[in-house]
């Protein structure tokens, strides 16, 4: 048994990279949205225990995605075992930040902040490098990141460009 096998026991959509694990869920209320996530999680940890894995409580999180938050603060909880997970607004997912509402303030600050590096190493080091080389740092250190980000950018709220 391999976790790439984890996808055929549960009834959610499941994003696995290297040794990060993402269940994907969708419901029609909180109620029954919340009561879905507990029953996959009881599955994933029964998986992980009948396959000798082992799941990291702390690590683990949820996040709400929900086009109308009014009800996001509701008495509910998600547990991984004993252990009820922490709900976050934002989180780094595959080198993206991403946040409930899918605005992408967060990545698009982290991009900033990059650029505001890669310019603040070009400017120190302008005169004891040519162009050639300055180029190349910012294509490293600032390109780089733009490009990665190039279709969230291009999605994001012009407000928060």
């Amino acid at each position: 048994m391999y976790i790439n096998d984890l996808p055929s026991f549960l009834s959610c959509d499941v994003l696995l990279y290297a040794d990060d694990t993402t269940l994907v869920l969708y419901g029609k209320n909180l109620h029954q949205l919340f009561l879905s996530a507990q029953t996959q999680l009881d599955i994933l940890e029964n998986f992980s225990l009948a396959n000798h894995l082992q799941l990291n409580p702390k690590k683990s999180k949820y996040m709400l995605f929900a086009p109308n938050l009014k009800h996001a603060d509701a008495p509910y909880s998600i547990k991984l075992g004993i252990h009820e997970l922490e709900r976050v607004s934002y989180f780094k997912f595959l080198g993206f930040i991403v946040d409930e509402s899918i605005c992408w303030k967060q990545q698009i600050a982290h991009i900033e902040g990059k650029l505001n590096s890669c310019l603040a190493i070009m400017f120190k080091t302008r005169k004891s490098f040519p162009i050639s080389i300055l180029k190349l740092i910012f294509e490293a250190i600032g390109l780089s990141h733009i490009i990665y980000s190039v279709n969230i950018i291009r999605g994001a709220p012009k407000s928060h460009l």
